[in-house]
């Protein structure tokens, strides 16, 4: 092996060897989450996502990232008062209580 070859698999061993130590971070903090709800998989995302990335928590967590970024979209949308679903409920609850 070239010296070049050997900086570049050295160079890729130290990125396996980052990335397991952040798994390993990642898996204390999640150990009482491995047999929760995919809600509480969720929220843990939602509360680690700036520490890990999606991508790698929904990996370990066995989750679809794409439901990840769908899931963070819609409860943004539900926060910002735009979601309109509460006031068809109200709406909904008036027309029951007319009858």
């Amino acid at each position: 092996m070239s010296a070049a070859d050997l900086r570049a698999e050295n160079a890729r061993l130290r990125r396996e060897l980052a990335q397991a130590r952040l798994d390993n971070e990642f898996f204390v903090k999640a150990t009482p989450f491995c047999e929760a709800t995919r809600t509480e998989k969720f929220e843990l995302i939602q509360q680690e996502k700036a520490n890990y990335s999606i991508k790698r928590m929904a990996h370990l967590l066995k989750l679809s990232r794409p439901r990840c970024y769908t899931r963070a979209r819609k409860q943004q949308h539900r926060l910002s008062g735009k979601d309109d679903r509460e006031a068809c409920y109200d709406d909904g609850d008036r027309k029951i209580h007319k009858i």
